[in-house]
């Protein structure tokens, strides 16, 4: 059950056409920089949307081959010839935006030109941040670092996966294990000894441990570029310039921190309950696998695409066929690998579908995850059916909600339809982690970057020390536990989280995502017409600021609403499995 990378490209010639045409393509554009009309513009929007489909192409294709098998030199190549090109790309399109902003905005209002029709939105986007586009030499001087800054991304991959080793464990009961950054979590996940927990989690921790300074000197690299950014183009913050392309208000991120850090007493509530239940004289933070039910229940893989599958049906043919195109042969790579890169991710290409990356261990954890990547697929395919090249790509502020939906109809499901009382409280387990995972913890890492990024904004030292410390004021402040004294190598935990040093503030998407995705599902349950509404945000794509079409679809982010919404779900479903217990 692997990708089938012939559904992007047939054979290797067609791949090196592709880098060719790119190639010639990027070339013909340094010839076009003398705009004189809308006509130009026009042209040129045409050849960067052209440009733009082939280099998405060559990088998912060579991306998804490294990504299942990080250890590959050949594919490593592959992958930094193509960022190369993607990098002569931006320092040779520099000029576009400054070019559209010799015209004026009304102009582009009332063209007829097809491309700019198309691109309307995206202009005016620029228009909207016009004020921190630079004249045409400097954005050409900073695009010509674009190269140095994924650099940081590559040495952070080499240093998680490509140098990865998997360490043998010796259990209490004298078996033996393999850890490594694919199966740690899932090993947490069966092992019913702490000091067998305790063992695996230290072994996975000791590698950034071991590498503190490394990851440090990384991390610290991401910071500086981001500072860098920030003042060249003349914004007052870091979270200010990342927010600003989709008209995000600062408020919105603070608003997110101070609910999750507000009604936190709800996760110390859960982690107290695990504790007494489990009889712990202390609860550590590789005890929150510890499962309430003790059931025999495995998922294999063609079981949990059932269950998916079955969970979407109620809400209409369409929607379940595009599900089940999503999950087609060839479209998932499902089980884990030594040096396949860990986690799970949903990527498309334009007019060639989607692809589903999974760590597939057989639990029930497992089958959330398959859903969840499921509604971001089914995400792409209506956005790419419904929407021109210009704005068929949608925002992950956006993006998190498809995902999190399938993830509620799939806890109501199986809550809906499974008797057996075992397997109800392990249902509720899983839902109630998901929430917590998905909005207090991704909330306490979106709170990790911001202070991070503000140390670097106040020229303050950047020490593993003072990072690790940070992470270990949150840990408190959240979850009422003490990694420095019980878990110390937990306040690496920074060094494990890829985003950080992959896309800096993404993370706090999932939150808000989760909040608009619960509240636009809550919408549906009362009222199954609402769906349309939750239809068109998927077909809608990057066509307006993602603020609007969360709107368009009911739920407002600019107020603690949706946000509140969150926590008495879990309040709601913390009671339920309280009774149960």
């Amino acid at each position: 059950m692997q990708w089938n990378l012939e559904l992007i490209f047939k054979n290797k010639e067609e791949f090196n056409r592709s880098f060719l045409k790119a190639k010639e393509l990027i070339d013909d554009l340094d010839k076009l920089k003398d705009i004189k009309n809308l006509s130009d513009i026009n042209n040129l929007l045409k050849i960067t949307d052209e440009i733009g489909v082939l280099i998405s192409g060559l990088y998912t294709y060579v991306a998804m081959q490294f990504d299942k098998n990080q250890k590959d030199v050949k594919s490593s190549n592959e992958l930094q010839q193509i960022m190369a090109l993607y990098s002569d790309y931006l320092s040779v399109s520099s000029f576009i935006e400054p070019g559209i902003l010799k015209f004026e905005l009304n102009e582009y209002i009332n063209s007829k030109e097809e491309k700019i029709v198309e691109h309307l939105y995206n202009i005016k986007k620029i228009f909207g941040n016009k004020k921190h586009v630079l004249t045409e030499d400097k954005e050409l001087l900073l695009s010509n670092y674009n190269m140095l800054k994924s650099n940081q991304t590559d040495l952070y991959d080499m240093l998680s996966n490509g140098d990865e080793k998997e360490v043998e464990v010796i259990l209490n009961d004298g078996s033996k294990v393999l850890v490594s950054n694919g199966n740690y979590a899932s090993l947490l996940d069966t092992l019913s000894n702490q000091d067998d927990r305790k063992k695996v989690f230290e072994v996975h921790f000791n590698n950034f441990e071991a590498h503190k300074n490394t990851y440090t000197g990384i991390y610290k690299g991401v910071l500086l570029s981001d500072l860098s950014d920030m003042k060249s183009r003349g914004y007052n913050s870091t979270l200010e310039m990342y927010l600003s392309n989709n008209n995000i208000p600062t408020r919105v991120y603070h608003s997110l921190i101070d609910v999750a850090r507000d009604t936190s007493s709800l996760v110390n509530r859960y982690n107290e309950l695990r504790r007494s239940y489990f009889n712990l004289e202390k609860y550590h933070t590789y005890d929150r696998f510890l499962k309430f039910a003790s059931i025999d229940e495995k998922y294999d893989y063609d079981k949990a695409k059932e269950i998916v599958l079955n969970a979407i049906k109620r809400f209409g043919d369409d929607f379940y066929n595009h599900t089940k195109e999503a999950l087609a042969d060839g479209r998932i790579d499902v089980y884990p690998s030594l040096g396949k890169r860990s986690g799970a991710y949903s990527t498309s290409v334009h007019n060639k579908g989607s692809f589903i990356l999974l760590n597939y261990n057989n639990t029930l954890n497992d089958v959330f995850t398959l859903a969840h990547e499921a509604g971001h697929s089914v995400h792409s395919l209506y956005s790419n059916e419904n929407q021109p090249l210009a704005t068929e790509n949608y925002v992950i502020f956006v993006a998190e909600v498809a995902s999190t939906f399938n993830e509620q109809a799939l806890l109501d499901y199986l809550l809906e339809n499974i008797k057996d009382k075992n397997m109800k409280i392990a249902i509720l387990q899983s839902g109630i982690e998901s929430l917590i995972g998905t909005f207090y913890r991704q909330t306490l890492f979106a709170e990790y970057e911001l202070k991070a990024h503000q140390l670097i904004e106040n020229n303050q030292a950047i020490t593993h020390e003072v990072l690790s410390k940070i992470m270990i004021d949150l840990y408190k402040e959240y979850f009422n536990i003490d990694i420095e004294k019980d878990e110390s190598l937990k306040r690496y935990v920074w060094c494990y989280i890829p985003h950080f040093f992959h896309t800096p503030y993404y993370i706090y998407q999932y939150a808000t995502s989760f909040s608009a995705s619960l509240a636009i599902y809550q919408n549906v349950k009362k009222d199954i017409k609402n769906f349309d509404n939750y239809l068109d945000l998927l077909k809608s794509g990057g066509s307006d600021y993602p603020i609007n079409l969360i709107r368009k679809a009911g739920v407002d982010l600019t107020t603690t609403t949706p946000f509140l919404a969150v926590s008495n779900r879990l309040e709601e479903l913390l009671e339920k499995l309280e009774s149960l217990l």
